[in-house]
């Protein structure tokens, strides 16, 4: 007995015993062997993998990073080597639609309209005996596996929005009543044949004109289904049990449905339970002007420029791929810190983290902590990760679109890598081929994201022209709009104000192909995203901006661009977001490492100066680069403060309080793109150097174990404690796992140059196969961690008033004072009471701002070098505002303790005459200072301060000699202060208000508060 069940347990492991029938229809012959019927994975080991090894050894053989492997350990595959291999390339297959499938996409010839770009060339077609054998195992995968899927869905529909076309000129999250009312959209189920994807029968309205409340006053926005196709989760803007809500406070949130026999929703509802839905605004003053009505708004309401009102909101939902969980970008706190942030240097809406729920909306989990900038648009990947839209604002101010383990293991390399088109803000998803098709557009321009494109992570990071990985798939659209700065100047006609067409919300669809928004003739546009540009200036009603509205249809395109309708709108209306509705193929399911009871993460990076590289390189030798990279000797760790933030705002009543036109989004955490950090000083017994950093292995490796949840910032340091560079993306790591990154020296050129350039040696290309290692290993010298979160580590608040104010307050107000002072170098702590104006000569005359230098009489101004802007300059708007803090008899009386910042910090972001820095930095763009960089090298104050000639543009030749001012250390912290970008403070309660209605309390409100 026990003998033969180990017979049927060997046969089983082997893949000759088969579990389910193979496809009807196949060639007998081909899947028996020894009288015993064949599993696909005993087809994948005796007929695929041998005629893959070969059709394709000579570039896949051996551990590939970023291509698919074949493994084999000698001579022959092991059984174990076969199961990697089955997986490997199990994971080039489309169970949805087998003859989509990326493994024969890659090798078909190019005259297949399913061939996709492949390094090796073509290699088989539709008649060989490879092409046979593929396409046999894969639908044996697929009876197997999912039988039912796709394109043989017994059920199938694509879901919609139906709505009025004049929503086109409507914001969908509305600030105002008078510019139309979102009312009338409709979610809908268009019955179709999963075969040939065409409609049957008329459309069904999923609600039935349910859940929306009797006054009908919804709005619905995006949908997926999950992949067993029978639930729902949409974005829904409304309240079904209260008609009592204005319209203004109704918020986004995620509703879910079960899907019934006849397409219509079973049991509606939110996902969230009521305590974490969003309604209303959060109301936070952002300085110490700010005032409130009765009802807890800014006395000015939704426009009060020292108060902001925020909405938070829920976008974006797709089910986990066991369909056991929702995930959604959320504009509400993150639930593994608590934390709620604000956009970086703009503060003007809360910033999305990626969060999870399980289907009842408990259990709320972490996946994405967002660094400052967006976070949406999510779609899962065939192997399991999580790729979604990004805009990292905080270092690099750059759009892209990243990847991540289902759990939120984000160190993992950014999608296409280097390769990031034009702009890239819409949509994306990955089509059964493997390539991603979503929407891009004009970051700076009339439409953000209005045509499609093509890539590939596999050929998009490669530095041969011969594979662009990155393909505009209507490039005639695309050069109707100006490059950059695509701003419709003249509607309707004018220079960026339409293009011939218009695409947006790609989805999935089983047969090789996405479901989009499309428009096939004349689209208008206007200058806001947000569409109250387009309501204003195309005639601001609705029969005067109909003629202009787009009646959007729902079309199918691939991979190439080639698009077809497949459903239209009745007149007047139009069709959004499509969705597949069906049973489909799910991602993988990643195995869970996420572990909520740790605190902590650990990162090895086997060679930390090629890290930096990957992100900062064109070309295809960057030597350079890497000399200058290979100067590091530490790496310095950092964490973004967050929390206590919601008074950031960049608003036109703090840009004001500015001395000089120098500046970019100005806000109480500095003048130029400000944001504070804390910096971890690593004692020297817990294996920090001698500066507080962590040094780098002789092989420049390097192992840290890290605060888990927390926004991490890593740089790269020199001998001399100067930053070298900096890691472009800060992130956060979620607790319990080992992370290893990076790759070793000895591994680079063989593993990746063909896509990031050589060292030191002649260029690889993809092509050249015999070059390509066999293998790689992340065994370093880094065998021990560096304990970055040991309570021992100081914990130093990188900010000018945490660190450097103290310092000049003890040792340079007797030269640097408000009267008089040495050099013109102001650096008092405290604005002047009643100077209005900086003193004649100094080197503030001639850098005032210009609007500000013809707003005061010259018989108003009272000169002083504390001085600080007039509060009718300031103050131009709102009885309230006037009547509290202007004094009618003295309207040039000077802002004083009201101005944000001190008179000290402000001086220091002096321009030269050629509008840089003239005492933190040499850098010639100055609104690049505040995401930091290395600036601290060319500083000419840390060259007085230190007697080194550092600033090449000027020389010091005063008769004090300053250098013994600061300690070893103390050079060091303000070398990492310029480095970090010179912010000011770190909180709003790090400064609190000495004067006026709100004296006493902090200078802008820490956390926001909700109105309902």
């Amino acid at each position: 007995m026990y003998k033969n069940l180990f017979l049927v347990s060997m046969l089983v492991c082997s893949g000759l015993l088969a579990t389910q029938a193979i496809s009807k229809g196949a060639n007998l012959d081909s899947i028996f062997q020894d009288g015993f019927e064949l599993t696909p994975f005993g087809l994948f080991k005796t007929d695929v993998q041998p005629k893959l090894t070969e059709a394709c050894s000579s570039c896949h053989l051996g551990q590939r990073f970023g291509f698919t492997t074949l493994q084999r350990s000698g001579g022959d595959f092991t059984e174990e080597d076969t199961l990697l291999n089955h997986e490997n390339f199990k994971s080039l297959i489309s169970l949805d639609a087998p003859d989509q499938s990326r493994l024969l996409a890659k090798v078909l010839p190019t005259t297949d309209s399913r061939s996709i770009p492949h390094a090796g060339g073509e290699l088989i077609s539709t008649s060989s005996e490879i092409y046979q054998s593929i396409i046999r195992w894969i639908q044996a995968e697929k009876n197997l596996e999912c039988a039912d899927c796709g394109m043989s869905a017994s059920v199938a529909y694509i879901a919609y929005i139906d709505q009025p076309a004049w929503h086109w000129a409507v914001n969908r999250m509305p600030v105002r009543t008078d510019w139309g009312l979102r009312t009338g959209a409709k979610l809908m189920l268009q019955r179709i044949n999963p075969t040939t994807m065409q409609p049957i029968g008329a459309p069904i309205d999923f609600l039935n004109g349910t859940f929306c409340g009797s006054d009908g006053m919804c709005d619905f926005g995006r949908s997926s289904a999950n992949h067993a196709g029978n639930q729902l989760v949409f974005e829904c803007r409304l309240n079904p049990d209260r008609d009592d809500i204005p319209w203004l406070d109704l918020s986004w949130n995620i509703c879910i449905a079960e899907i019934g026999a006849d397409g219509q929703a079973i049991n509606p509802r939110f996902l969230r339970p009521e305590a974490d839905r969003h309604m209303g605004w959060s109301v936070s003053r952002i300085d110490p002007l700010g005032l409130f009505d009765s009802n807890g708004w800014g006395v000015r309401g939704l426009f009060d420029r020292h108060v902001r009102m925020r909405k938070k909101n829920d976008f974006y939902p797709i089910f986990s791929p066991d369909d056991q969980r929702v995930y959604f970008s959320s504009r509400s706190v993150d639930p593994r810190t608590g934390v709620g942030g604000t956009r970086a240097y703009h503060g003007f809406e809360h910033t999305n983290n990626i969060i999870s729920t399980d289907l009842t909306g408990t259990d709320a989990q972490s996946v994405y902590l967002n660094e400052g900038g967006t976070a949406q648009e999510m779609t899962f990947l065939k192997n399991g990760n999580l790729a979604l839209h990004v805009w990292n604002l905080e270092r690099m101010d750059r759009h892209s679109y990243i990847q991540m383990t289902a759990d939120g293991m984000m160190e993992l390399p950014v999608l296409f890598g280097r390769v990031q088109g034009p702009n890239m803000w819409g949509s994306i998803m990955e089509l059964a081929n493997g390539r991603m098709l979503g929407m891009t557009g004009r970051r700076r321009g009339s439409i953000s994201h209005f045509v499609p494109f093509s890539s590939d992570h596999t050929t998009g990071t490669g530095l041969d022209s011969a594979f662009p990985g990155f393909e505009i798939l209507d490039p005639f659209i695309d050069a109707e709009m100006e490059p950059s700065f695509a701003y419709c100047q003249s509607p309707p006609e004018g220079t960026n104000c339409h293009t011939s067409r218009f695409y947006d919300d790609p989805a999935y669809a089983p047969n090789g192909q996405a479901l989009i928004t499309y428009h096939p003739d004349k689209t208008h546009y206007s200058n806001d995203d947000s569409a109250d540009g387009f309501w204003q200036n195309y005639g601001g009603s609705i029969p005067a901006i109909m003629p202009y509205v787009p009646e959007l249809a729902v079309a199918l395109i691939d991979h190439s661009g080639q698009t077809n309708v497949l459903l239209t709108p009745d007149p007047g209306r139009a069709l959004r977001y499509p969705a597949w509705v069906g049973k489909r193929q799910p991602p993988k399911i990643q195995p869970k490492v996420t572990d909520e009871s740790q605190d902590t993460a650990q990162i090895h990076i086997a060679d930390f100066p090629l890290w930096l590289s990957f992100s900062t390189n064109n070309s295809q030798n960057k030597t350079n680069l890497i000399n200058q990279l290979d100067q590091i000797v530490a790496v310095r760790v950092l964490s973004k403060s967050i929390d206590n933030n919601a008074c950031t705002s960049d608003a036109i009543t703090i840009r004001k309080n500015v001395w000089t036109d120098v500046y970019d989004h100005p806000t109480h955490l500095g003048i130029n793109n400000a944001t504070g950090y804390v910096r971890y000083v690593v004692p020297t017994n817990l294996g920090g150097d001698q500066n507080g950093d962590i040094p780098l292995n002789n092989d420049q490796s390097v192992r840290m174990t890290v605060p888990a949840g927390q926004l991490l910032l890593f740089q790269g340091i020199d001998a001399q404690g100067f930053m070298v560079a900096q890691h472009r993306r800060v992130f956060a790591l979620p607790p319990g796992h080992v992370i290893d990154t990076s790759v070793k020296r000895s591994q680079y050129n063989a593993q990746c140059s063909a896509c990031h350039g050589s060292l030191n040696a002649p260029f690889v290309s993809i092509l050249n196969y015999d070059q390509l290692a066999t293998g790689m290993d992340f065994i370093t010298e880094a065998n021990t961690a560096v304990d970055v979160s040991n309570p021992a580590v100081v914990k130093h608040k990188l900010t000018f008033k945490n660190f450097f104010r103290p310092l000049i307050n003890d040792k340079c107000l007797s030269c640097h004072g408000a009267v008089n002072p040495d050099g013109d170098l102001v650096l008092a702590e405290n604005y002047s009471a009643i100077a209005n104006y900086p003193v004649p000569e100094s080197k503030w005359a001639d850098v005032v701002n210009n609007n500000y230098d013809t707003l005061v009489p010259v018989n108003e101004r009272v000169y002083g070098y504390a001085w600080s802007a007039a509060r009718n300059y300031i103050i131009t708007e709102g009885s309230d505002y006037i009547n509290e803090f202007i004094d009618p008899m003295n309207p040039y009386q000077p802002m004083g303790a009201l101005t944000p910042w001190d008179p000290g910090y402000q001086a220091l972001f002096l321009p030269d005459e050629n509008g840089e820095l003239y005492f933190l930095t040499d850098i010639p763009y100055p609104s690049h200072f505040g995401r930091g960089g290395d600036f601290a090298q060319t500083s000419y104050l840390l060259g007085v301060l230190t007697g080194q000639d550092l600033d090449p543009r000027k020389n010091y030749t005063g008769n004090y000699d300053h250098s013994s001012l600061l300690t070893d250390q103390e050079v060091i912290a303000l070398k990492a202060l310029i480095d970090n970008g010179f912010p000011y403070m770190s909180r709003c309660d790090d400064k609190t208000v000495t004067e006026g209605i709100n004296a006493g309390l902090p200078w802008g409100d820490p956390v926001e508060q909700d109105n309902l």
